[in-house]
């Protein structure tokens, strides 16, 4: 069984979407679903932090909160800077 298989909602793909974490710390969305979203950005977060995200949809915004529930490796972020949370 696959870790997609486990999941209440399906995450979907968006490529690189970006979008600002806490006004002011630029990511980019990897997976997104009904459930939460994978982000990667240039700072190590810590599980359970309250962070605000927005990013822009078509002729609008979507702002919401957000609680870190994962942080984990990624080899090739990790050479880049960058961390995967969700």
């Amino acid at each position: 069984m696959t870790s997609q298989d486990r999941r209440r909602y399906p995450r979907y793909d968006v490529g690189q979407l970006s979008g600002v974490l806490d006004g002011f710390r630029i990511f980019e969305t990897l997976k997104i679903g009904a459930g939460g979203a994978l982000i990667r950005l240039s700072a190590e977060l810590a599980l359970e932090q309250r962070v605000q995200v927005s990013f822009d949809v078509g002729d609008g915004s979507f702002k919401t909160m957000a609680v870190i529930v994962f942080v984990g490796p990624d080899v090739r972020a990790a050479s880049e800077g960058l961390f995967p949370v969700g």
